[in-house]
């Protein structure tokens, strides 16, 4: 702060405007004189000015240095984006101004009492006029660029391979552990912040990712206050596919700027001292290239409500910070690199998606004063929770459940599904009629797979797996003050049962064991993004196993049909007599079609264990 040199001249400025306005508060006293039982004191105008303004000018230069290095003010709004800058400069002023004037000037108290009802009554105003009301309701509600889908239109489907397994909790174990068995003893000098991992792609791939900060107050503190920049020297990566994956410390970068640095260290005053300053930094995230070179990507935003209300993203920088020397650029919303997945703030989002949730309804519009005041809510609908999901087309969104402003109501009413790096959503008010996720929490907890276990369900998300709405939780088991990865757990959205929870040591089997559960079960009851669909296939069988099941998964066989190139799983519960099955059977198979190349088998019928083969029906029908 000392020895930065920006808003120098800026701070100068205010801090002499400031020292002339005590210093004219104090002259404006006029002489004063002062008896006590020993001799006469004579207060002279002039010097009271001198002194009240000399006082306030340092006084004022201190605060607006302090203001404009730490509080970092946006210059837009209220008195043309300067209410702090006054406020701090002149506060001093009056103050000093009347102490040394004697608090006996009229005229004095009336300036005072005057500019603070003007000064502080145009900025209520302001903002009330600005924020206040339904009128204004609608205005914010209106910032969220939601459509409603057609009919036609489906929850984009999720990767099933791609689907995170590794919660950010398991992320900062690993994290942690990578960092301390480094050759180099990094734990000695650097630290990861648990909220600091973000989750995103590289090169396809889902990682939990976050930089490595100093741990040494010599680094992180007092080198930086006189100017010797310490230096990151990379950070720690997560696989978020893979729980069985070794977490690896990427080195050899110079990063100078930090989330929440030191000094001059700080990205974000690192930004403000280049110019951006008249707008606000909703989010600051670590992400990396494809190319693995390390990046903060900054929502920088504007009040489009006369200055003082309702954010809008107005660019996305983007640091680069993998050199010492940071090189910044900025984009539009929406035009910025294809791997950046953060452009678009969650804490913007979940502003938006209330105020739409809340007014954006022909009762809200019809009834604006009641909704604003709170005292009916009809048809409002929020947020249950907000989960980030990869989809097909490689890129992420926002899956946000919505449900009634009915606090025992957990039934999900419709789904919104907000872009990432745009502000683009669509609400999808077909898909209802199930529980939120806290709910499938305590149920998939109450899975009798758990029961005695030690076991903790974490990060349950909604993913829209083979077409078909699923929840999908991290199992993790206490490990000290961590947690560890203990399996994955998956529940059909519109099940609900317990007994129905699909639980296994990974995602694959984990995967296995629901398709073969979907075939039996014939799930879609048009509730879903769209329905499962069964093709039938006769031929003769030239491939035939078994693979082993376990505590967690029954047998199954796979077959192969003659001209077929995919595999069918099969369990006894789609066909009791599969054990019997052998090559060179001819066969019928009812299966569903879920895309990928091993198929989940609904129905079978052998012709030499069953007789002529006419159209296979579903086990039990």
């Amino acid at each position: 702060m000392i020895f930065s040199t920006e808003f120098w001249p800026f701070a100068l400025l205010w801090a002499t405007m400031a020292a002339a306005v005590g210093a004219l508060l104090a002259f404006q006293a006029g002489d004063r004189v002062k008896n006590d039982y020993r001799k006469t004191i004579t207060y002279s105008a002039k010097r009271s000015a001198i002194w009240s303004g000399g006082l306030t000018f340092v006084v004022s230069l201190l605060l607006v240095r302090f203001l404009m290095y730490y509080v970092q003010p946006s210059f837009q709004g209220t008195w043309f984006g300067y209410f702090p800058v006054i406020l701090t400069a002149m506060t001093p002023a009056f103050i000093l101004g009347m102490l040394f004037g004697g608090h006996a000037g009229k005229r004095g108290w009336v300036a005072t009492i005057a500019a603070a009802v003007v000064f502080f009554g145009v900025a209520g105003v302001h903002k009330a006029y600005s924020t206040w009301g339904p009128g204004n309701a609608q205005r914010y509600a209106a910032l969220a660029s939601i459509r409603t889908a057609t009919s036609e239109e489906t929850i984009p489907p999720t990767d099933p391979n791609k689907m995170v397994q590794v919660d950010k909790n398991v992320a900062a174990f690993k994290g942690q552990t990578a960092l301390t068995s480094t050759s180099q003893n990094l734990g000695s000098r650097f630290k990861i912040d648990p909220e600091s991992y973000v989750l995103q792609a590289v090169q396809g791939h889902r990682y939990w990712i976050a930089p490595l900060i100093f741990a040494n107050s010599a680094d992180n503190f007092w080198g930086p206050l006189f100017g010797n920049y310490a230096v990151s020297p990379g950070y720690v990566v997560v696989d978020a596919q893979n729980p069985d994956a070794e977490a690896k410390v990427r080195l050899n970068f110079n990063m100078t700027l930090l989330k929440d640095g030191a000094f001059a260290q700080d990205v974000l005053r690192h930004l403000y001292q280049h110019g951006y300053n008249d707008g606000k930094f909703v989010e600051v995230k670590f992400e990396v290239d494809d190319e693995w070179r390390p990046h903060y990507i900054v929502s920088y935003a504007r009040n489009k409500f006369e200055g003082v209300g309702g954010l809008v993203i107005e660019k996305i920088i983007v640091v680069d910070i993998s050199q010492s020397a940071p090189k910044v650029s900025e984009y539009e919303l929406g035009k910025e690199p294809e791997w950046v997945e953060r452009a678009m703030p969650l804490t913007l989002i979940k502003s938006y998606v209330d105020d739409w949730g809340f007014y954006n309804n022909q009762y809200a519009r019809d009834n604006g004063w009641m909704v604003w005041l709170g005292l009916r809510k009809d048809e409002s609908i929020k947020a249950a929770e907000f989960d980030q999901n990869y989809t097909t087309d490689n890129h992420s969104v926002w899956v946000i459940p919505m449900t009634s402003v009915n606090g025992t109501d957990h039934a999900v009413t419709g789904i919104v599904v907000y872009e990432t790096t745009k502000n683009e959503a669509v609400f999808f008010p077909g898909v209802r009629g199930f529980n939120t996720g806290e709910t499938v929490k305590e149920t998939i907890a109450h899975a009798p797979v758990f029961l005695g276990k030690n076991l903790s369900v974490d990060q349950v998300q909604l993913y829209s797996i083979y077409g078909e709405l699923t929840w999908v939780a991290v199992i993790t088991n206490p490990q000290g003050s961590m947690k560890g990865f203990a399996g994955i757990a998956l529940l059909h959205a519109h099940g609900q049962n317990a007994s129905e929870v699909v639980f296994a040591p990974n995602m694959g089997v984990a995967l296995g064991q629901y398709r073969s559960q979907l075939a039996r079960l014939r799930a879609g009851h048009g509730q879903v993004s769209r329905v499962s669909e069964t093709k039938e296939l006769t031929g003769t069988i030239v491939g035939f196993g078994t693979i082993p099941g376990n505590m967690q998964q029954p047998n199954t066989w796979v077959i192969q049909v003659e001209g077929d190139a995919r595999i069918f799983a099969v369990t006894r519960d789609s066909y009791a007599k599969i054990p019997m099955v052998r090559e060179g059977d001819k066969i019928a198979i009812t299966y569903l079609e879920v895309g990928g190349n091993e198929l989940a088998v609904s129905a079978v019928k052998v012709e030499r264990l069953d007789g002529p083969l006419t159209a296979a029906k579903p086990a039990g029908k």
